[in-house]
């Protein structure tokens, strides 16, 4: 069985449509989506009802929960919030209620999948770095934990004595260790390459791939201008930042 797993789509419509031309031609299985549909983007609804349409699992993020009053925005940085404030203004009832429909997390056989981090879904926690990493270990069952939230692509791999961060884009799952998988981001990347990610997973091999997909940003960040979106998030769409 193949998996195509992605992440982060932030409201940006042909960072979705060319992730997701791409998954179609891989033929997979199944396809997961681990939350942040919306959020800093212009296309809620379409992409919403894009991700829905698509995924057979889907996971909510904390752009998502924040948007339908499940978690406190007051918090948020000043452009997440103002972009959920636009984006309440934009959602439809329908997507509002698929939206609110969205688990923290979610089983797909050996896999765990979770926004932020197992420990804690709802606190939006980052994980970022190995000791972070170590200390979501005790809180999934199985092999492997999928997740997205900080928009950077990487591997930490535990033997049972340490915890290792790796950036391969290929990898192999050896049966004695633990992993915990960031699949990146479809419409922000934050890790300086621009192009949309997504993963592969083989479980017949114990096999990820890690892809990168070209988008034609500009028509996306025409679409930020068009609706006042901040210039600030308008331009990292052009460098991955």
């Amino acid at each position: 069985m193949r998996i195509a797993v992605f992440s982060d789509v932030h409201s940006n419509l042909e960072a979705l449509t060319a992730v997701l031309d791409e998954i179609r031609r891989e033929t997979p299985d199944r396809i997961l989506f681990l939350g942040d549909a919306v959020g800093y983007g212009p296309d809620p609804n379409g992409c919403i009802e894009r991700i829905f349409e698509a995924a057979d699992v889907v996971v909510a993020g904390n752009h998502d929960s924040g948007v339908v009053d499940k978690t406190d925005i007051s918090t948020y940085n000043p452009l997440a919030k103002e972009s959920l404030l636009w984006t309440r203004s934009v959602l439809t009832a329908e997507n509002r209620e698929r939206l609110l429909s969205m688990p923290l997390t979610a089983r797909e056989d050996d896999l765990f999948l979770v926004h932020a981090s197992p420990r804690a879904p709802s606190a939006w926690d980052y994980i970022v770095e190995e000791a972070g990493a170590s200390e979501q270990l005790d809180f999934f069952d199985g092999p492997v934990c999928l997740y997205g939230h900080t928009h950077r692509p990487m591997t930490f791999e535990s033997d049972g004595k340490k915890v290792t961060v790796t950036q391969e884009r290929l990898l192999t799952f050896h049966k004695k260790f633990r992993y915990i998988v960031n699949v990146g981001s479809v419409g922000q990347p934050r890790d300086g390459d621009p192009d949309a990610a997504y993963v592969l997973y083989d479980r017949r091999e114990k096999r990820l791939s890690f892809h990168r997909v070209q988008y034609n940003f500009r028509i996306t960040q025409e679409k930020m201008r068009a609706v006042h979106m901040p210039s600030f998030l308008i331009h990292r769409l052009t460098y991955g930042r």
